[in-house]
């Protein structure tokens, strides 16, 4: 028997996951955020924690890492889904081998599962990255793989006669063709997402595209499980960059005030700023720059003032807009 803890801030969902976790024979104890986690985390020892994964936030910005931090719980299991139908006999077999046998599918003893399958397409000009891309895909549960091609101009046509969801793209940025080809899969299939490959040099060349017709920009070495939260994010309609890609460009290096409204905040003030950039919550960056909330609440106040922004949401729109790049 496991004893397991539930995050969700729905309280319906929790019901209905604390529930069929019991049916199984586990003990379980729910709480709504971080937070209420932690206090719990203080008080129990757990075996597994449950966390939902949404799409509200504009990156992957759960604090999974802190968990660790406070107890010595073996692993997360992070679900996206209605709650329902994630609660099955499946969900909960993953979650007890995950916290006995340590899954394969894990990264830093974090496992992702979704309850709904994803139909993804391959464009990309190397054989050995399509083989691997395509390993992944289906050795993913809710992933299903629906073909593929060499270049972004091949895969015109071959749109035509499948279906995809989600196509992941590693073609030749500095091809004014390629990139061509792209922006038409996208005017074509405006509700099919696209996540862009690219090599760490060509990231600034990448970076502008999330505003234009990429949904997603990882580099071509980046981990399975970001791969898998950036296919789920973008299904939802949300928006994922690599962190290595982020802390690259979301900062641009420039001595002149004038040039960068960025100089006019302190150094504590662009931390703030690095994260309201990433969609993050108060409560998010009060545990990662060990502040209080009350305290975020007012470096949030300044940064806005300064950059003469009209609320917290603009702050995103802000950093895309002027595209900060850190050389």
């Amino acid at each position: 028997m496991l004893n397991i803890l539930l995050v969700d801030p729905n309280n319906d969902r929790n019901s209905k996951m604390s529930k069929k976790i019991r049916q199984t024979g586990h003990r379980v104890k729910a709480c709504r955020d971080f937070h209420e986690a932690v206090q719990l985390l203080k008080e129990d020892n757990f075996d597994a924690i449950i966390e939902r994964v949404t799409s509200s936030d504009f990156f992957i910005t759960n604090c999974s890492p802190f968990y660790f931090d406070y107890n010595k719980s073996k692993y997360i299991a992070h679900y996206i889904g209605d709650g329902e139908n994630t609660a099955n006999k499946e969900f909960i077999e993953i979650v007890t081998k995950l916290a006995f046998n340590n899954l394969k599918e894990t990264k830093d003893n974090i496992f992702l599962y979704a309850d709904k399958n994803v139909d993804v397409m391959i464009i990309e000009p190397t054989t050995i990255l399509r083989i691997g891309l395509r390993t992944i895909i289906e050795g993913t549960s809710f992933l299903n793989y629906a073909g593929e091609a060499k270049t972004a101009y091949d895969a015109v046509p071959l749109l035509e006669e499948i279906h995809t969801d989600v196509i992941l793209i590693g073609v030749n940025l500095k091809d004014g063709k390629e990139v061509d080809a792209c922006k038409l899969i996208k005017v074509r299939y405006p509700n099919m997402s696209i996540v862009v490959f690219c090599n760490i040099e060509d990231q600034e060349i990448a970076f502008p595209y999330i505003r234009d017709w990429a949904d997603a920009i990882l580099l071509k070495n980046c981990d399975k499980t970001d791969l898998i939260y950036a296919i789920i994010k973008v299904v939802q309609g949300g928006k994922f960059i690599d962190a290595k890609i982020v802390k690259e460009l979301l900062v641009k290096s420039n001595s002149e005030v004038g040039k960068n409204p960025l100089n006019l905040l302190t150094a504590q003030e662009q931390k703030v700023f690095q994260r309201l950039a990433l969609g993050k919550t108060n409560k998010e960056i009060a545990s990662e720059l060990y502040l209080s909330p009350a305290t975020v609440r007012n470096y949030v106040s300044k940064i806005l003032r300064k950059l003469n922004l009209p609320n917290r949401s603009a702050v995103v729109s802000y950093a895309l807009k002027n595209l900060y790049i850190q050389k």
